[in-house]
């Protein structure tokens, strides 16, 4: 155990390498597993020779946070401590997901209402944890957008947790289907999440630990690309996704900016309106205003080359952080 106080790059240039390290490793021992990925055969042509290449690597990433973690006492507070347990519970679920998948060898996983009742308890769990950072004044206050405000929601946290939580998880999840672009996305918005709650010091407790915490998951999607870029060598599954979902939400949850991340996650937002307004429009009237849902896809079956999509929804990233630090300075 390490008693210093690091710099937020120092987390994640550690966290980018431990990441970068194990990966190397992980698509043998994942692959002798039988941990390989099931493609959907109406999905892109493109993407039918990937099927076989080792998946659930996300757990790698559950690896690296419990080492650094245990690693720097700095990370040893309460609100860091809570994103790490969201981020191992959801990649657990996640990973269940996975091994249902391979067990049954179908494309498909956890039932859900299965999901959705787990997902329920963790956002219960994690709206208490929200409450509880300021209980005197009903919990971490909610912050407003273009202003200095906070408003303080009391027991409303834990149905907010709930519904943000499980919105989070999910849009990360729809955002893993090209090679590398959730490695970006995550990569992006960690960075930008953590000058977010930096910039926003008007917390009622150190947020130090949210920081490098931020900084950590971040490194850990950016080690993640070494092997996961185009053509990728391990994909993280919903073990990954699901941990980088969980983790996301904890963070902008236990710092009141649920908001914000609608801006600085929009391109998730869209992933998840893409899938909501395809199914929604099919079911009432048999047709499919996309050609493939999440949006990633559609761009695929509209010709563009798989790197060219996630070059461009990664610099769609890019700017909507800029512009959600813009507006929180």
């Amino acid at each position: 155990m390490i008693d210093i106080q690091p710099h937020w790059l120092t987390v994640f240039i550690i966290g980018a390498a431990f990441s970068a390290l194990f990966c190397l490793f992980a698509p043998g021992m994942l692959r002798r597993a039988g941990l390989g990925q099931r493609i959907r055969e109406d999905g892109p042509e493109s993407h039918l020779a990937k099927s076989g290449t080792p998946t659930a690597g996300g757990l790698v990433f559950g690896l690296v946070l419990l080492i650094v973690f245990i690693s720097l006492k700095a990370l040893w507070d309460g609100p860091a401590l809570v994103v790490l347990g969201m981020a191992l519970a959801c990649g657990a679920l996640g990973f269940a997901d996975d091994y249902l998948k391979k067990k049954h060898a179908g494309s498909t996983g956890l039932k859900a209402r299965h999901k959705l009742a787990v997902q329920l308890i963790l956002g219960l769990a994690l709206g208490y944890a929200a409450m509880r950072l300021n209980p005197g004044e009903g919990g971490v206050g909610l912050w407003l957008p273009f202003t200095d405000m906070r408003l303080g929601i009391g027991w409303l946290h834990l149905p907010l947790a709930v519904v943000f939580l499980t919105a989070v998880t999910n849009s990360v999840n729809f955002a893993d289907g090209l090679d590398g672009l959730l490695g970006g996305l995550g990569t992006i918005v960690f960075i930008v999440t953590a000058f977010a709650i930096a910039a926003l010091a008007d917390m009622p407790f150190e947020t130090i630990g949210l920081i490098l915490a931020a900084a950590l998951l971040g490194g850990i999607c950016f080690g993640f690309l070494n092997s996961n870029r185009y053509p990728a060598k391990l994909f993280m599954g919903d073990t990954g996704s699901m941990l980088l979902g969980g983790g996301l939400a904890a963070l902008y949850a236990l710092s009141g900016l649920y908001l914000l991340l609608l801006i600085t996650g929009f391109v998730f937002v869209l992933e998840t309106l893409s899938v909501i307004v395809q199914v929604t429009v099919f079911k009432k009237t048999g047709r499919r205003p996309l050609l493939m849902a999440p949006l990633h896809h559609h761009f695929e079956k509209l010709g563009m080359g798989e790197t060219r999509v996630v070059l461009m929804f990664c610099a769609a990233g890019l700017l909507c952080g800029v512009l959600g630090l813009l507006i929180v300075h």
